[in-house]
């Protein structure tokens, strides 16, 4: 099982993270409608200090990578229990491959931008309005910063 936690568990937790999220629109309290990330916790948030900019909260990051790491391990190790998880080297590649591509996707937004905020927790209180899930990186960058209502005549 250590040998499938390295070849399997570690990448499809790295890809769960990258790829299904969770937007909400929420209204914070004392501020504006906006667009916030994260799923089962939000961790990113637009930026409440200037335009193009985002708050990453490092506590409820790692509570999120934890449980998608724990219920990775979970599910290979049910399957494994089953029936034999063998992977080829091929197989091992194709997913390093996979892993490291998305990574290389999402990283540098998550690092090398302007004017990011890093704090442990969320500093405000929200009011949420709506949320839904997305799957994919373009779902993380989801509509900008802030949602605009539109009143029906």
């Amino acid at each position: 099982m250590k040998k499938l936690i390295l070849k399997l568990v570690i990448p499809l937790t790295i890809l769960t993270f990258v790829f299904l999220n969770k937007w909400w629109v929420v209204d914070i309290i004392d501020g504006p409608r906006v667009i916030i990330h994260g799923f089962p916790f939000i961790f990113v948030s637009p930026g409440l200090h200037t335009s193009l900019s985002f708050e990453f909260y490092i506590l409820p990051l790692i509570a999120d990578l934890i449980i998608y790491f724990a219920a990775c391990f979970t599910l290979v190790a049910i399957i494994n229990k089953l029936r034999k998880i063998n992977l080829s080297t091929i197989q091992i590649y194709v997913i390093r491959i996979i892993v490291l591509t998305s990574l290389l996707i999402y990283v540098p937004d998550l690092l090398f931008m302007d004017n990011e905020i890093y704090r442990l927790t969320r500093k405000f209180d929200i009011e949420v309005k709506q949320s839904r899930f997305g799957f994919g990186i373009t779902s993380y960058s989801g509509p900008k910063h802030v949602y605009e209502e539109t009143e029906k005549p």
